[in-house]
Order: structure tokens, then C-alpha cells, then sequence
């Protein structure tokens, strides 16, 4: 959650995080198909591509599109679109490119052209351009830019094959790359000369092959060497071998966010490691359906920069508090949602935003926190959608300044029933608001108990305004309420309005 504020960098920290968040206005509205930040993705050598909790390893969905070859490499576009390399097909009838997934699960056809065969390793440089490992045939190393232009084919040094995974070090010329041999070879494509290798000694004795690889933001590599993972220095030194599995074919590997764990997939009995990097521990595994080949979490958006050059107004709303039925069933839930009327003098060509933090609901003199809160006010935005990334505790809703209704939602929890709430009193709401322009709002809140609520909030589709073809109002549940037991006494509720002034500076 963002407590604090700072105007150091906010243009720049703006500009990454409303980049990444394009995928979220212009991409079809995610499904229950679809991935959402912080999901697993495994690729399988049947073509599919899984969508898993990166938490217990809970299959959620499986993409698929028309290929039957073995899907590898995976790497995320500036939209937020999954990419994914297909080997061809048994009898060589399809596959052999790069296929396109959008965020809601749906198949976007393919990404580029020219490829010889057997498309494997992936990756997007930190100018947005894709480099794609033909692993076999040539061998050759392909570059192209975001449209799926073809701008280079490198033949770099190799092993035993092509090219065949890699990755980038921060310096976006350095390309450390493996071809199923016994090292990890570097080559600087910005000059396109050979450098020496970054193992400092053969990584295997008894035959087996470097595949996937990653750095980690200290400078050392991580590898999947067939029979073990090994983590070597940034020096190039073996620095730990993880062995901990007796698996013969881990073919993938990728570091969570966290710096403290990973994954790795196996070829070889079709199962996927969650590890510990300091002990070696296996933390969670799991087997697919098919043999496990790539395997990636979708990366949660940069936190967003507070609003240049605007006023931090702190906002206190007290009005009563109705009682609400005493709580029944196992675990009941008050649903609490605010939201804000439609504020005016909003520009109809630019994108606007307004930034909700610290917020917290006393009912009673029971406080209880609430997430943060961002809308962003886009006229890229296609329809109307509210998200809940549970990573950064916030609630992010997209709205088109041309199209929007009478109310905007903007934050909400689902809270345990308590004592306090069963009694008549009263209720603050307090939360800090800044906003890039000069804005109005009404601040309405209401509550209503339900028997049960999702762990996942965004199973409810929680409306993101009154109108545009929904029936009820901002903040409501809409398409699972199949996962929600109807809700009962809805006799608590809140009714206030605040009108509030963000003063705005060039």
C-alpha cells in the first residue's frame, strides 16, 4: 500500500505504471479464463498453457490455441498480452511461431515471421524489442521490434544446439544464453561480439545440459541443468546446486518477486518446484497434465506515483451507522463500498487519475483498514472495469471520461461480521485524496451482509459504475454471484456525501 508521498520521479513513475496498466484499458475485460498479476503460467508439451496459484499451485484455467506442438518460452509484451513459442507438431503441420494471449485467456494469433524451426527461448529487451532462440535448424538468434517486424538474425557460438534459452543482463547488451551444453555463453548484441563464457568451470561432468536461465538483481544465474538447479556468483562460481528432487529433466526456472524463492519445470515427469533459494527446500510442487516446459508469473504493475503538483487533502466522513442482522452462517462478511459521483471539468482527450490511500472505516470505535484505491479516468478505456490487485492491497477503476455514469466505485472490503457492527452508532470514514486535476467528488457508502465471500474479490465482478448495460449500482456484485450466498440484513448502511477540492499546480 502507498502511506507516502513523494513528488521526486513522480512523472517518470507515472509514465511506467499508466503504461502498464494499457493492458487493463485497451485488452478485452479478463475472464474467469484469463491471468491476472501474480498468477503462475506453465507452458506443456501438448500445446496448452496453464494458469495456476502461485500460492498452492490451484489450477485456475487452461489457454489453449490451434497448435499442438510443444509450447516453450514465455514472455509478457508491454500490454500485458502472454507470448509463447510452439515448436512444430509431430508431423510438422502446425506450430513453429510465436502465438499471442490476452489477459482474459482468448488466442490473438501469432508474433512475427521468418522463424527456421523450433522457436525456444523468449525474451523482451528493455527497449520493448522480442528476441526469439531458434533452437534448432540454423540455430540463429532473431530479433524483432514490438509489431512483430523481423530486424536481425545473429549466429551466435554455441554448444550442441542453437540458441535455446536466455536472458538479458541490466546493461540491455549482454545476452546470457545456453545451448544444452555445459556452459553459459555471453554475447553483446548492441556490438554483436562473442564474450567470454560466464561459468568459470564446465557446469556438469556427467552429461547433462544447461537450458533455462535467469539473473537475479545481485548479478548471479540461476540454470536448470537437466538433473539439478544451479545458482552461480555473480563471479561465475557454483554457489549452491539444488538437488533436493530426483528429477531428470528441469528444463525451466524462474525467481519470484520476493528474491527469496523460485520456480522450476521439469520435462521429465511433467512436475513444477516452488524452491526456497537459501535452503534448498522445496516449498510446493505439483505435477501437469502434460510435461512442464516454460514456466513464469505475470508481474504486478510498478506502484504508482502520487499525482505531481496536486494537494494531499485528508477527508473524514462521520455520519450513523444503522445496525446490521446479527451474523449467521460460518463466516459472515460485510461488504462495504464507496463511491464517488461523476466529477466534472474532466478532460475528454487526456488521462486523469485520482490516487485513494490510508484508509480506515470506524464503526463503533471499531476500526478496520481498508484497501487503497485508484481511478483512472482514460478516453482509451473500451467499457468500464474495477480490479483488485491483492499484492498492492488496491483497487484500480478504469473509466472513459466520454462514457461515464452517474457514480464511479473506488473502494470496498469484504470484513468478518462483528459485535460492533450489530448495534445502531455511528461510522467515520477516513482516507487521504490527491488527484492530478481540480476535482469535485460526493462520497456515498453503503454495507450489506453476506453469508460467505470469495477469497478472490475479483470473482465477485464488482460493478465499476451505475449504468453501461449493468442493472445495479457502483460497487455491487455482478457476474459470481454463484460463489456468494445471497445476502441478509442489509439493514446497515451508510449514506453521507462530502464534497472535496483538490487544488492542482502546473
Amino acid at each position: 500500500m502507498f502511506k507516502g508521498f513523494t513528488t521526486e520521479g513522480c512523472k517518470t513513475g507515472l509514465i511506467a505504471f499508466f503504461g502498464f496498466l494499457l493492458l487493463l484499458v485497451t485488452a478485452p475485460l479478463a475472464s474467469a479464463s484469463g491471468f491476472a498479476p501474480g498468477d503462475l503460467i506453465v507452458s506443456l508439451s501438448d500445446g496448452t498453457i496453464e494458469i495456476r496459484s502461485a500460492t498452492d499451485g490451484t489450477l485456475k484455467s487452461t489457454m489453449s490455441g490451434p497448435f499442438t506442438g510443444e509450447a516453450k518460452g514465455l514472455a509478457f509484451d508491454a500490454n500485458g498480452n502472454l507470448m509463447a513459442t510452439y515448436w512444430y507438431n509431430s508431423n510438422d503441420t502446425n506450430g513453429n511461431t510465436v502465438a499471442i494471449y490476452h489477459p482474459d485467456g482468448s488466442y490473438s494469433g501469432t508474433f512475427g515471421s521468418g522463424y527456421n524451426c523450433q522457436p525456444s527461448g523468449l525474451i523482451r529487451d528493455s527497449k520493448g524489442n522480442f528476441w526469439v532462440a531458434d533452437a534448432g535448424c540454423t540455430g540463429q538468434l532473431l530479433k524483432f521490434d514490438s509489431t512483430g517486424t523481423l530486424l536481425q538474425a545473429l549466429t551466435l557460438p554455441s554448444d550442441n544446439v542453437g540458441v535455446w534459452w536466455m536472458d538479458f543482463a541490466p546493461d540491455g547488451c549482454t545476452l546470457y544464453y545456453t545451448s544444452d551444453g555445459e556452459d553459459i555463453q555471453r554475447y553483446n548484441v548492441c556490438n554483436n561480439t562473442a564474450l567470454p563464457n560466464f561459468n568459470t568451470a564446465p557446469l556438469s561432468t556427467s552429461g547433462a545440459g544447461a537450458l533455462g536461465l535467469r539473473l537475479l538483481q545481485d548479478g548471479s544465474v540461476l540454470v536448470a541443468d537437466h538433473n539439478d538447479i544451479i545458482r552461480l556468483d555473480p563471479s561465475g562460481n557454483v554457489a549452491m546446486t539444488y538437488d533436493a528432487v530426483n528429477d531428470w529433466g528441469l528444463v525451466d526456472v524462474y525467481p519470484d518477486s520476493d528474491g527469496k524463492t523460485f520456480w522450476a519445470s521439469s520435462y521429465g515427469t511433467g512436475t513444477v518446484y516452488h524452491y526456497d533459494m537459501a535452503t534448498g527446500a522445496v516449498l510446493l510442487s505439483f505435477a501437469t497434465p502434460a510435461l512442464a516446459k516454460g514456466v513464469i508469473v505475470v508481474p504486478t504493475p510498478p506502484p504508482p506515483a502520487a499525482p505531481c503538483g496536486c494537494d494531499i487533502k485528508n477527508v473524514n466522513i462521520t455520519t450513523s451507522w444503522n445496525s446490521i442482522e446479527g451474523p449467521k452462517g460460518s463466516q459472515p462478511k460485510v461488504w462495504l463500498n464507496a463511491h464517488i459521483s461523476t466529477p466534472a471539468g474532466l478532460s475528454t482527450t487526456a488521462t486523469s487519475e485520482v490516487l485513494f490511500t490510508n484508509g480506515t472505516l470506524t464503526v463503533n470505535g471499531a476500526k478496520y483498514p481498508m484497501p487503497d484505491g485508484m481511478v483512472i479516468f482514460s478516453p482509451k478505456a473500451i467499457i468500464p472495469f474495477t480490479v483488485y490487485d491483492e499484492k498492492l492491497n488496491m483497487w484500480i477503476t478504469t473509466v472513459n471520461p466520454n462514457k461515464m455514469s452517474d457514480e464511479i466505485f473506488f473502494d470496498g472490503a469484504a470484513i468478518p461480521a462483528t459485535p460492533a457492527m450489530a448495534s445502531s452508532g455511528t461510522a467515520t470514514l477516513s482516507f487521504t485524496v490527491q488527484s492530478k486535476v481540480n476535482l469535485s467528488f460526493d462520497w456515498q457508502w453503503s454495507a450489506s451482509v453476506f453469508s460467505s465471500w470469495p477469497n478472490d474479490w475479483n470473482a465477485a465482478a464488482i460493478l465499476p459504475c451505475h449504468g453501461s448495460g449493468h442493472a445495479g449500482s457502483a460497487g455491487d456484485w455482478d457476474t459470481a454471484k454463484s460463489l456468494i450466498e445471497e445476502p441478509r440484513g442489509v439493514n446497515g448502511a451508510i449514506a453521507a456525501s462530502r464534497s472535496v477540492n483538490v487544488n492542482c499546480r502546473p
